[in-house]
């Protein structure tokens, strides 16, 4: 009998590597025989697999070994490379965090790497939500849109969340209406 302990639908890839993520950027660095631009589109999902949420409003980029840093432009679906010309972290972070890319976008969407975008993960962003869902109680990240989670019950998705992030503050959705309509404010728990 064989035992794997892998959870099932996490994504694979072909390519090994090593990431680091800041509130706006992700590093990406190869570590294996297969480049990570070979498996680009693979490796994101594995970071949005272990991260738990899309990675698309972050500031990529990715190099193989100690090779020349690139920058990356991820939709969820596809990624596409450009060349940063250096190989020194702080210097192509700096590129990528400056670059706008506005002649090689292929899609609106594309050009979304701008140097005025705020950071991804604002203090709000650290906060995950519970309200009403369709299917019981979502927990949601701020500044994401798709549930981290449903559960069936608000103690549930309050227990749940308090795994995902131990070190996130929780805000309920009062679920009573109010004078005037509408839900009432969020409690802090």
């Amino acid at each position: 009998m064989v035992i794997d302990f892998k959870p099932a639908g996490e994504p694979g890839t072909r390519a090994e590597f090593t990431y680091h993520m800041t509130p706006a950027t992700i590093l990406i660095t190869g570590k294996g025989r297969l480049s990570v631009g070979k498996d680009l589109e693979a490796v994101l999902r594995k970071i949005e697999y272990w991260h738990q949420a899309p990675v698309i409003r972050f500031r990529i980029m990715a190099r193989q070994g100690q090779g020349t840093w690139h920058g990356v432009r991820w939709d969820g679906k596809g990624a596409t490379a450009f060349v940063l010309n250096e190989t020194d972290e702080n210097k192509a972070k700096q590129a990528l965090l400056l670059k706008h890319p506005i002649e090689e976008a292929g899609s609106p969407s594309d050009r979304e790497i701008d140097a005025n975008q705020k950071p991804v993960m604002s203090d709000h962003d650290k906060n995950l939500f519970i309200e009403q869902h369709k299917d019981g109680y979502a927990i949601l990240r701020g500044g994401v849109k798709e549930p981290l989670a449903v559960e069936p019950t608000q103690d549930a998705a309050i227990e749940k969340a308090r795994k995902l992030d131990p070190d996130a503050a929780i805000h309920v959705e009062r679920v009573r209406n109010v004078e005037g309509g509408g839900r009432d404010k969020w409690r802090r728990i």
